[in-house]
């Protein structure tokens, strides 16, 4: 792994966020704020938060040139930067604008532009007074650009736009009193010119999970599972093992685990110990074993 760039001008990059990499090599990135990063203010989420209640409009655009090795900033005072996606034809940049409900077009090749005077000829509010905080966003088929809302816009956080104090006092709250919305999926495509032509929403805010992949029956070798194991070890052993499967009375020094010496020699619990990790190490769960393993703590999964 190489880093690239880690400051502009000196001034630290905090929070890189998003990034897409143009035709001619030069990759624009966001920097999301200026004041509340990831490592310094408990991660991710913590800081967008931080960053989206405070308005503070730290946020930028940024263009790294591998040929030179310099980084520029395109654009600054955004409120929370967060995707980014180019034109068909490389000329202009969408960024979501997460903390003000927008999205934003800007000229490729603009540079050091103040957004938080607003409009300009180079830049221009494609979207605006959006239903939710604008996340991530990428391309799709037939010249659309789809994006995606982290959660739904809320009446408190609305409601502080104009009490700084107030936002202020809720910025010292602890995490559990934040106003943060409920989860709501919402998913939309527009076109270059801002015209909306999909929208995909999903109240119940999941999605469904691919389950794993079930684990293939094993034969049991280890000697946990030799003479002495209980009918519910027997009873588990025989619905995870191939019919005609051989079990032997030892087991390799590679699947043993451990044990803590001690003087007296090793306890009763730390035998089990070793028989139930044994057990592990050749991906068969013994329930029986692992109960009586004494205080040893093991996982719930296969």
């Amino acid at each position: 792994m190489t880093l690239l760039a880690d400051n502009v001008g000196g001034e630290p990059i905090r929070y890189a966020d998003a990034v897409v990499v143009a035709a001619d090599g030069q990759i624009f990135f966001t920097d999301a704020s200026t004041r509340f990063g990831p490592a310094g203010w408990g991660g991710t989420f913590e800081a967008s938060v931080l960053d989206t209640i405070e308005q503070s409009a730290t946020g930028r655009v940024l263009v790294f040139d591998p040929a030179t090795k310099a980084v520029r900033v395109v654009a600054r005072g955004l409120s929370f930067a967060n995707g980014i996606a180019l034109a068909a034809d490389g000329q202009a940049l969408f960024v979501a604008e997460t903390g003000r409900y927008r999205i934003w077009k800007i000229a490729a090749d603009a540079r050091d532009l103040d957004l938080a005077a607003g409009p300009s000829a180079q830049a221009r509010v494609l979207l605006d007074n959006l239903p939710g905080y604008p996340d991530n966003l990428m391309r799709g088929l037939d010249g659309r650009l789809w994006g995606g809302f982290t959660k739904p816009r809320s009446a408190v956080v609305d409601g502080m736009a104009g009490k700084p104090w107030l936002r202020s006092v809720t910025l010292r709250l602890p995490r559990a009193l934040w106003p943060v919305p409920p989860a709501y999926g919402h998913v939309f495509a527009f076109t270059e010119d801002g015209t909306v032509v999909a929208d995909l929403q999903d109240p119940a805010g999941t999605y469904p999970e691919t389950p794993p992949s079930p684990r293939p029956p094993r034969a049991c070798t280890c000697r946990a599972c030799t003479p002495r194991r209980s009918a519910g070890c027997r009873a588990e052993h025989a619905r995870n093992t191939p019919p005609g499967a051989a079990t032997s009375a030892s087991c390799s020094t590679s699947s043993r685990a451990p044990m803590t010496p001690s003087s007296s020699g090793p306890s009763q619990g730390h035998r089990r110990t070793r028989a139930a990790s044994a057990c592990l190490s050749n991906g068969i769960r013994c329930r029986d074993s692992l109960s009586r393993a004494g205080n040893a703590r093991w996982p719930s999964g296969p």
